[in-house]
């Protein structure tokens, strides 16, 4: 991978903290650096390029697991709940990366501006894939990061820079299954529609059949492509949005592990502590941080607008 990508994003982490996601001045860009190898950690993978620039890292969605290292990216078509694990090199070369946020709407646009086919989803599994990052890709996201430290330019030339990506991704390596990601936007598909459904109303009971039905097919159909795709059923989807929102309110506010269960959805706090439980793999009331480690927190998130 380009050693310049890695040192200007090593440059944002020369004041503490020295690792962590940290978001930049350009909204859907942020840069990731970790140096102590951690446990694999639950969450929410937004659509977009999620790049290795050094060491590698494992992504497990359902049965499956999508290692990328260096010069590789993830590329994901739909918010999916998944469990990442980062390698980190050694302590002298921590692990570097960064994340675009790209939506498939904006893919679809490129595509048939450009005239390339959207393809099929037959054949296709999850909304997501490894890729290697080919030169024209490289240099694009270069360029991008230029922008960074202009923040004049980048609000006329980051929408153009969004569109060079998504171009240089769609007639890339790996371009016929990005393809299909920029067709799950198609008004009617289901899948996407469904998905933006269930997370606007996590909080809430949610109808299969009338998910199944808006999206003209029958249950048992829209159950098997909603499994092919997130690899999870709609509830199970439900069910870890519940639960990693939960953890965050219990991370940054001091409510306690029943007002969290409550605030999420659930009407059994007893329930939602064996569902946390079995999920991440440690009770909530473990979740729960101390005042000052709570304030500590807070304050990193409020400076380096952290999600």
């Amino acid at each position: 991978m380009n050693a310049k990508i890695a040192e200007r994003i090593d440059q944002e982490y020369r004041e503490p903290p020295f690792e962590g996601l940290r978001m930049t001045s350009i909204p859907g860009l942020a840069f990731l650096r970790v140096t102590t190898p951690a446990p694999p950690k639950a969450h929410l993978n937004l659509p977009g390029l999620c790049l290795t620039v050094r060491g590698s890292k494992s992504v497990s969605l359902g049965d499956q697991t999508f290692t990328y290292g260096a010069g590789e990216a993830l590329m994901v078509g739909l918010p999916l709940p998944v469990s990442g694990l980062v390698h980190v090199p050694s302590e002298r070369a921590p692990y570097v990366g960064l994340l675009i946020e790209l939506k498939p709407a904006l893919l679809r646009q490129v595509a048939l501006e450009s005239g390339i086919p959207l393809t099929p989803a037959a054949g296709f599994g999850p909304a997501l894939d490894v890729i290697r990052i080919a030169p024209a890709i490289e240099s694009c996201i270069e360029r991008m990061l230029d922008l960074v430290d202009a923040p004049a330019e980048a609000a006329f030339l980051w929408p153009m820079a969004l569109r060079e990506l998504a171009f240089r991704l769609l007639t890339g390596p790996g371009g016929a299954k990005i393809a299909w990601f920029a067709g799950l936007e198609v008004p009617g598909e289901g899948i996407a529609e469904a998905i933006a459904e269930i997370r606007e109303r996590f909080r809430e009971s949610i109808d299969v059949a009338d998910l199944a039905s808006r999206s003209h097919r029958s249950i048992s159909s829209f159950h098997r492509h909603f499994l092919a795709v997130a690899k999870t059923t709609p509830l199970q989807y439900q069910k870890q949005l519940r639960l990693i929102e939960a953890r965050r309110l219990l991370e940054e506010e001091p409510e306690g592990v029943a007002a969290a269960a409550f605030r999420v959805g659930y009407e059994s706090p007893s329930q939602f502590s064996r569902d946390f439980s079995r999920y991440f793999g440690h009770a909530p009331r473990e979740t729960v941080k101390k005042p000052l480690q709570r304030a500590v927190l807070n304050r990193a998130k409020k400076e380096y607008h952290s999600p």
